[in-house]
C-alpha cells in the first residue's frame, strides 16, 4: 500500500493542487469579442476580411500597417510566409487617434500573389489591435486578437 509522507498531508497536496491550477489559467484582458473572417480572389488579389461579431463595439489602434497586419503562407512550402500585408506601407510617426470598429462592420486587406501558378492551398492569418470602444480613446490599453483564416485553395493563372 502507497502512502504520503506526513510532510505531504492529503489536504496540503490539494491545495497546492488547487493554486497550481488557478496558476496555470490563461488571463483575460479584454472581456470575449467574436471576429469572423472571409476570403475571397479577384484575378491575383487576395481579400481578407474581418468582422466585429459583438458582443462590443472595438476601436483599432490607428497604427501600421492599417487597418491590421496579415500574412499568407502557401502550405506546400516551409518557411517565411510568402504574403505579408502592409509591410511597405508608409506610416506616419505622429500618434493618430484610433478608429472605431462598430458591431457588424468589416475591415479589409489586399495582398497580391506572386508570380507562381498553379493550384494552392493556403493559410492566412491577421492580427488586429483593439480595446473596447467603452475604454476611451487614449493611446493605451489595446490587445492583439489573432484570427487564424482556416486553409482555403487557389488557383492562379
Amino acid at each position: 500500500m502507497f502512502r504520503l509522507p506526513h510532510l505531504l498531508s492529503p489536504r496540503l497536496l490539494l491545495a497546492g493542487l488547487a493554486l497550481a491550477a488557478t496558476s496555470c489559467a490563461p488571463r483575460v484582458t479584454l472581456p470575449q469579442t467574436q471576429i469572423s473572417s472571409g476570403v475571397s480572389v479577384n484575378g491575383r488579389l487576395l481579400t481578407v476580411t474581418l468582422v466585429n461579431r459583438g458582443p462590443y463595439d472595438l476601436l483599432l489602434k490607428n497604427d501600421c500597417p492599417r487597418p491590421f497586419s496579415l500574412s499568407v503562407l502557401d502550405t506546400a512550402k516551409t518557411g517565411q510566409p510568402d504574403l505579408k500585408y502592409g509591410q511597405f506601407q508608409v506610416c506616419v510617426a505622429s500618434y493618430l487617434p484610433p478608429k472605431p470598429w462598430n458591431i457588424g462592420e468589416q475591415i479589409q486587406a489586399v495582398v497580391e500573389f506572386p508570380q507562381e501558378t498553379g493550384l494552392r492551398t493556403l493559410e492566412a492569418q491577421a492580427s488586429v489591435n483593439v480595446k473596447l470602444a467603452s475604454n476611451g480613446t487614449g493611446p493605451d490599453g489595446f490587445r492583439t486578437i489573432q484570427v487564424k483564416i482556416p486553409a482555403f485553395q487557389v488557383n492562379i493563372k
